[in-house]
């Protein structure tokens, strides 16, 4: 706030500052039927979220990941800045600073946090994936590859090594990196094994890999399927290097 100066020293430069709270990405809104927040403008600046709350200039982004949620906002022109930090997955971030700034622009209050955990509720209400996926499960299949040619080392480069393991008669996921990530494995379908993580997962409960083979039946690699919006499993699909 204050254009990057406290006191007599400037953090950043006026151009630098334009910079970042000017759109360069916009993104649509409602015109007719204006959001909760009264948004007539809405973007991307340099890493920022610029918009307005009801009319007033705002910028703001927020944070995620297991167990930790916050959200920065600021409306510049009120010199006013909120921080929320949590300790939750789900967590009421954006309801605090709006709560907040209701009461400094006077605005008649309101119960934010009910109404975004309905809409939260809602909106996981409708997502199916899993359900999806577990309707197509076929029942009684078997494996085609035997476990002595699934058993191995896989490497993505993005990544790293993980490691399948049999482990008395469980098959066993491990990570080189991330141990917190270490599962078990259950047959699913045909070649492909639900994932059973040992800790609990704050963003994702299910998935599964599948084995790749070649057409001499030798295992070539491993694909996941892990339904998330927020870590994209996928990117560790990964080739079998011994």
């Amino acid at each position: 706030m204050n254009h990057g100066v406290i006191e007599k020293d400037t953090l950043f430069s006026e151009n630098s500052r334009n910079n970042m709270w000017n759109l360069h990405n916009s993104m649509g809104v409602n015109q007719v039927n204006r959001n909760s927040t009264g948004s007539q403008y809405s973007g991307y600046g340099l890493g920022w979220f610029i918009g307005d709350y009801h009319g007033n200039f705002r910028v703001r982004h927020g944070g995620g990941y297991d167990g930790m949620i916050s959200t920065v906002q600021m409306l510049p022109d009120e010199k006013l800045g909120v921080v929320v930090l949590t300790n939750g997955p789900k967590a009421p971030t954006n309801a605090i600073a709006y709560a907040v700034f209701d009461r400094f622009l006077n605005r008649d209050s309101k119960d934010w946090s009910s109404e975004m955990l309905a809409s939260y509720d809602k909106w996981k209400k409708s997502d199916t994936r899993i359900t999806d996926r577990k309707a197509k499960q076929v029942k009684g299949t078997k494996p085609t590859l035997e476990k002595s040619k699934i058993i191995g080392t896989y490497h993505v480069d993005v990544y790293g090594d993980f490691y399948v393991k049999q482990k008395g008669k469980e098959l066993v996921l491990e990570w080189e990196h991330t141990p917190l990530l270490n599962s078990q494995l259950t047959h699913f379908n045909y070649d492909s094994y639900e994932i059973n993580w040992n800790e609990p997962q704050a963003w994702y409960s299910f998935g599964t890999v599948t084995f790749e083979k070649d057409a001499y039946d030798a295992v070539t690699g491993i694909t996941f399927d892990v339904p998330s919006d927020d870590f994209f499993f996928f990117e560790m699909n990964a080739k079998k290097v011994e």
